[in-house]
């Protein structure tokens, strides 16, 4: 498992900076990344529900992804949480929506790389 947690981390996307960072292998438990997750987002003080739609969201994709009988299969999930730039307003209503990107589907790799991308908003803004 590979972490990266920097809250005011740059990044190339325009309008969105990078919260935090995870790979994950088959052989990582959902457990690791609830841990992780739930410490990324402390700062932004999510409401609970949000925050465990936000882990079922993430827990669903990486199932799915590193299920050994999917097609394509992959060895690992990177996982990305973004934020919008900017200052955080907290105790508002936040949205989320998700990216799955697959790369390196070319025929001659076996084990293509499984992109996750969460983006967190402020609803009404």
């Amino acid at each position: 498992m590979n972490t990266t947690n920097d809250f005011h981390s740059s990044t190339p996307r325009p309008g969105w900076q990078l919260l935090g960072k995870l790979e994950l292998s088959a052989v990582s438990t959902s457990d690791t990344i609830d841990t992780w997750l739930k410490e990324l987002v402390i700062p932004l003080n999510l409401q609970s529900d949000f925050t465990q739609q936000l882990l079922n969201s993430a827990q669903d994709a990486t199932l799915r992804a590193l299920d050994p009988n999917s097609t394509p299969s992959f060895e690992h999930v990177h996982i990305s949480v973004f934020t919008p730039n900017g200052s955080m307003v907290h105790n508002n209503a936040w949205g989320f929506f998700r990216i799955e990107k697959i790369d390196g589907t070319e025929s001659n790799n076996d084990h293509p790389d499984h992109t996750v991308e969460f983006y967190l908003y402020l609803e009404g803004q």
